[in-house]
């Protein structure tokens, strides 16, 4: 496959991320085939194309709060989409940057085992733990065993229950099932009414600056730092700001007179799982009542591959369209029965690119 890398030149930067939801009017006759799908869906012949059987609606939408690029055919009782999600979260990289460099995109799977799976056991040396309940996105979501099995960007707080019926909150931000630029967790030590010491533990070398935080108070900068410890829980957080860009924040709480009473840094936990669903895409069809769908079916060895990227023109709200032309090959499967359905299709589609 041949890189993008001499097309970024005739495309438009610096796109908004709101999300795309207004269809493209209907174009003209002359412009009938400038989106398009041809092709076999099963062993029916396909092609189909905007402005003759339907009208193509480009969207950026929000996947457990990661942007989701798609296009749309919408035709009269069928609907075929093409779609894939971003990546590298961690850094501030455009994603038309991102893509240039891909020859090809490998299909979403679906999980069948957790990404992240905390217990009340992942926090055993803790003295006195009652119960931990778990919120997600500020919505209770399980009581001591937190399992996720879909990939995303979760705000995922703990509520530390012990026996004396003091109550401590910790919350993180949580990358799960994508890939990270860094990983590193916080560390402490500490000696009852005396010392905390603070510090962040991997991938040092590349940080530009941290700043520190005691109980919503700012108390140094550096990769550690070291104070006298206030009475019961220390509400510890560290913003930690990288050289290339890569931002992430972390928290523990550290008990002065129990220090066995220590709330790690769950936050490392992202890490719970190697799968990665960085630019990986996902096919769609939906005809009648039945839903087919590439997520569903194995897709291990089949790929979308892009050929050539260009950007296409405003839509009435005046965001920017690209029209990204390609080849795909794959199975779908229905989300009702076990029918699946063999794909190998050519497009010319219509997509939202920050």
């Amino acid at each position: 496959m041949t890189k993008l890398h001499h097309y970024i030149s005739i495309l438009i930067l610096g796109l908004s991320l709101i999300a795309c939801n207004k269809e493209i009017p209907t174009l003209p006759s002359s412009n009938n085939s400038v989106f398009q799908v041809t092709g076999m869906i099963g062993s029916d012949s396909v092609s189909w194309t905007a402005g003759v059987d339907g009208t193509m609606k480009p969207e950026i939408r929000q996947v457990n709060g990661v942007p989701y690029y798609s296009g749309k055919l919408k035709m009269a009782g069928q609907e075929f989409e093409i779609g894939f999600f971003s990546g590298n979260l961690d850094r501030n990289i455009p994603l038309l940057n991102m893509i240039s460099e891909l020859d090809e995109l490998k299909y979403v799977k679906k999980n069948l085992e957790p990404l992240l799976k905390v217990s009340k056991n992942t926090f055993e040396g803790i003295e006195d733990l009652e119960q931990i309940d778990w919120y997600i996105n500020g919505e209770f979501f399980a009581k001591n065993l937190l399992e996720i099995f879909e990939p995303g960007v979760y705000d995922v707080c703990g509520e530390f229950l012990f026996k004396d019926g003091e109550l401590q909150r910790v919350c993180n931000r949580m990358i799960i099932g994508y890939k990270k630029d860094k990983i590193f967790n916080l560390q402490r030590l500490i000696i009852p009414n005396t010392e905390l010491y603070l510090w962040v533990d991997g991938m040092t070398e590349s940080i530009d600056f941290v700043n520190w935080k005691r109980n919503g108070d700012s108390i140094g900068t550096g990769t550690n730092v070291s104070l006298t410890p206030a009475k019961g829980f220390n509400e510890i957080e560290a913003r930690i700001k990288y050289i290339n860009g890569t931002e992430r924040t972390r928290k523990i709480a550290v008990h002065n007179e129990y220090p066995g009473r220590y709330i790690l840094d769950f936050g490392i936990l992202e890490n719970y799982s190697p799968y990665a669903q960085d630019h990986k895409a996902r096919v769609v069809f939906k005809s009648g009542n039945s839903i087919y769908s590439s997520e569903l079916a194995d897709n291990e060895q089949n790929r979308i591959y892009f050929d050539d990227i260009s950007y296409y023109s405003q839509n009435v709200s005046g965001e920017n369209l690209y029209k990204i032309k390609g080849r795909l090959n794959g199975q779908l499967r229905s989300k009702t029965s076990n029918e699946t359905l063999k794909v190998d299709l050519a497009f010319d589609w219509a997509f939202p690119i920050h």
